[in-house]
């Protein structure tokens, strides 16, 4: 995922929320080591621009998105897709692994607080 920041002013045309299982890595006081299942949502977002353009982004948390005219501020992801487990280490934790792995293909990565509606 590249570190600069991108800002695209449109309307939010569409959102879908997903979700995958992942298993936690935890150690009990002994230090043995047990994985505990877990899920985390992300959601999808379709963004239509000013010249009608769509960008299809995701943002790594759950929270209430409005389908609304918004500036939005997202990371772009090079190659169009992220493998779970690639997302997974860099939003939710180090220690944890997904079992089945796939990729979600999206333009970028909203960041925190990117959402500014008009």
């Amino acid at each position: 995922m590249n570190d600069f920041v991108i800002e695209v002013d449109g309307r939010i045309v569409n959102v879908q929320p997903r979700q995958f299982h992942y298993e936690h890595l935890y150690y009990n006081r002994n230090q043995v080591s047990y994985y505990k299942e877990r899920e985390h949502e992300f959601i999808y977002i379709a963004v239509e621009g000013r010249y009608g353009e769509v960008h299809e982004l995701v943002y790594p948390y759950s929270k209430q998105i409005l389908e609304r005219d918004a500036k939005i501020k997202y990371r772009p992801i090079s190659n169009g897709k992220i493998t779970a487990r690639e997302f997974l280490h860099l939003f939710v934790s180090g220690n944890a692994e997904i079992p089945n792995d796939f990729e979600i293909e999206t333009e970028g990565i909203i960041v925190k607080g990117g959402i500014t509606y008009r």
